[in-house]
This record gives structure tokens, C-alpha cells and sequence, in this order.
């Protein structure tokens, strides 16, 4: 199973589309890179992944994050793949500054285990 999943993703500002169709598949260890001039709907696409969206923006199609649907889904879900979820083991919770600083492991709560 694929670790994120996009189909027919398209995010758009009321009627103007800014991100058209896109689709793609990562699998757990592999890296995507978005690429493209300014103003081409990277970020977007980035946010539209966790319903992070800004105002205003709305997206359709098909995302779904390690098994779970994405678009539409209820604040619970989307806190728990984002990483805002409560863990069950011993982690230090990391600052935005300090993740940057363990790239690695982690858990779903945001931060990283330390036994």
C-alpha cells in the first residue's frame, strides 16, 4: 500500500483552478519532488495533502494518506496525520525549530522517542 496517494487532485479559488488533475503515488522511503515556475500550484498541492488550505481554497478528487481518505475528513483524522494526535510512548514534543533538527523517526504526535 502506498504511503500517500493522489488522483484527479485539483485545488481551486472559486471557479479559478489552480492545480488541474494531478496525481501521483509515493511509497514509504521514496521521496517526490514538485517542481515548476512560481505560481504554479506546488505549495498548494503540498497543502491540499493535509487540508491545509488556505481560505478561500477548496480542492476534490482522491488523497489518501497512509490508508485513510483525506478530503473530507473530520478534524480527528486530519490532527492525527498531521501529527497533532497524543502518543502512547515516551517522546519529547519538538518546536517547528527543532524538528528540522531530528529529520528522523519521530511519531505522530510531533515529536521524537526517547525510549
Amino acid at each position: 500500500m502506498s504511503l500517500v496517494t493522489a488522483e484527479d487532485l485539483t485545488v481551486a479559488f472559486g471557479d479559478r483552478v489552480v492545480v488541474d488533475r494531478v496525481g501521483f503515488t509515493l511509497d514509504r522511503g521514496e521521496t517526490l519532488a514538485l517542481v515548476g515556475e512560481s505560481g504554479s500550484g506546488k505549495s498548494l498541492t503540498a497543502l491540499s495533502l493535509l487540508q491545509l488550505l488556505p481560505p478561500g481554497a477548496g480542492c476534490t478528487g482522491r488523497v489518501v494518506v497512509d490508508g485513510q481518505s483525506v478530503i473530507g475528513a473530520g478534524d480527528r483524522l486530519l490532527r492525527r496525520l498531521r501529527g497533532g494526535g497524543r502518543c502512547e510512548r515516551a517522546c519529547v514534543r519538538l518546536g517547528r525549530d527543532d524538528r528540522a533538527r531530528f529529520p528522523f523517526g519521530g511519531c505522530e504526535a510531533g515529536g521524537v522517542h526517547v525510549a
